[in-house]
């Protein structure tokens, strides 16, 4: 489920950025450089899944805090005015990919431990 849910994360990111450049019609230049930093947070977020997906926990880390600013500048300077649907929206979210994430808890553990195993035996092996 957890690798299913990355890849579903990853079209649909990859799908929203083709579809965000017909909003590079505006008239306005702020608006235009917004939709570019959300097609770049897209793109970005994409490679970020990838780490996910292999388990990294700095990435998790990384998709959180690119997620919160996406949703202020989607929420606050493109689609004003619905704040409070992007923000139940963001929240259903988080909750969603929590669980998943929570499933996938000892997964995250064993990459983890095992990483500081190799570099425990690598500094003993200096010694």
């Amino acid at each position: 489920m957890f690798v299913r849910v990355n890849y579903a994360l990853i079209v649909a990111l990859a799908i929203s950025s083709v579809l965000h450049l017909i909003l590079f019609t505006s008239d306005s230049a702020m608006y235009r450089a917004l939709v570019t930093v959300q097609i770049v947070q897209q793109i970005i977020g994409i490679f970020i899944i990838l780490q996910i997906l292999k388990r990294s926990v700095w990435a998790v880390i990384f998709f959180i805090g690119l997620s919160i600013s996406f949703f202020l500048i989607n929420s606050i300077y493109i689609n004003y005015g619905a704040m409070n649907l992007h923000l139940i929206g963001f929240v259903l979210f988080w909750s969603a990919y929590g669980i998943v994430l929570a499933k996938e808890k000892s997964n995250f553990l064993a990459r983890m431990y095992n990483k500081n195993l190799k570099r425990t035996k690598m500094k003993s092996n200096f010694r």
